[in-house]
């Protein structure tokens, strides 16, 4: 991972926190409380799909093995289908969730 992607990661990760009124401890945490469990499976799967970041790569920024990684982004993209129905691609989401 180059420093700029890494800097790209981690202002989308600041964001996210941000929007979310969460803490990065609370972020990286190895509690399983739901709604911070969904911020961190919505971006692993985003920094993965649209981000490009390898899944080792993610779990170091994210302080989590890259096996931990990999099954919260499949959790996110399993609940797409039901959660958001109609899309068909990550960058379609991310696209239609900064309009609002």
């Amino acid at each position: 991972m180059t420093e700029f992607e890494e800097q790209q990661a981690l202002a989308f990760i600041k964001k996210k926190i941000s929007d979310n009124n969460i803490t990065w401890e609370e972020l990286i945490a190895r509690r399983k409380d739901n709604t911070v469990s969904k911020i961190r499976q919505e971006l692993c799967y985003v920094l993965h799909e649209i981000y490009k970041l390898s899944y080792p790569n993610i779990g170091k920024l994210l302080q989590r093995d890259h096996a931990a990684v990999l099954k919260n982004a499949r959790k996110f993209q399993n609940g797409l289908t039901s959660t958001y129905s109609g899309y068909t691609d990550a960058k379609a989401l991310a696209r239609d969730r900064q309009d609002t």
